[in-house]
């Protein structure tokens, strides 16, 4: 049997704007805590938690950190010294 709703009643969470979603993902990033970031943004710490965790900005968080471990692991490769001809042998081929 289903629950009557009240007219004008609205169901589910209450919408959360991109531009407060893009300033807790910043904090995040920037290594703030759940706590500190729900209260200066004025949210709940669960509103926090479910921004973090949704799967739409799972995956924009994950691709910065690859962005961030792509740009600090490029570091210029040594040459490689080159190797003498000498000491491999007579059979060996050149």
């Amino acid at each position: 049997m289903k629950k009557k709703v009240k007219r004008g009643q609205k169901k589910g969470r209450p919408y959360t704007s991109k531009i407060k979603q893009a300033k807790v993902l910043a904090r995040h990033l920037n290594g703030e805590s759940d706590r500190k970031i729900s209260k200066e943004e004025k949210v709940s710490r669960g509103t926090v938690y479910r921004i973090r965790n949704s799967t739409e900005n799972a995956m924009l968080l994950q691709g910065f950190r690859d962005r961030i471990l792509r740009d600090s692991v490029r570091c210029p490769r040594p040459n490689p010294t080159p190797r003498s001809r000498e000491g491999r042998g007579a059979g060996a081929h050149v």
